[in-house]
């Protein structure tokens, strides 16, 4: 296994994240769990509440807003158990890709597709 390439892989999803992170849904009860993409340690992540004021109600709620460091993924899970378990799953696909040749790694993967789903849509 290549795991420099594992490794930069994973950092590029983590700089992907970035541009995604305020859009990342959290549910109730969950906290924020982060991975460091080059040692695979999974840690709490530093998050600050914000509060809120809506103008037109006046009512306020909070935010979170996630301290984002570079080289780092961020997953919103139950517990540090369930980050794993997340967690795996993303290294087992950085892995996955860092298995690939260099030309496929660009391209999309459509084996899991069957039958007619795999036809060309280029021609009608």
């Amino acid at each position: 296994m290549n795991t420099e390439k594992r490794a930069e892989i994973l950092f590029r999803m983590g700089i992907n994240q970035f541009k995604n992170l305020p859009g990342l849904l959290i549910n109730g009860g969950h906290s924020i769990f982060k991975m460091n993409t080059a040692t695979l340690e999974i840690t709490l992540a530093d998050v600050e509440k914000v509060e809120i004021k809506n103008p037109k109600t006046g009512k306020v709620g909070t935010n979170i807003k996630i301290k984002h460091e570079l080289g780092y993924i961020y997953v919103p899970a139950l517990n540090a158990k369930n980050a794993a378990k997340k967690f795996n799953k993303i290294v087992a696909y950085a892995t996955y890709m860092s298995t690939l040749p260099e030309n496929n790694v660009e391209q999309p993967h459509h084996s899991f597709l069957k039958g007619d789903e795999q036809t060309d849509n280029n021609n009608p």
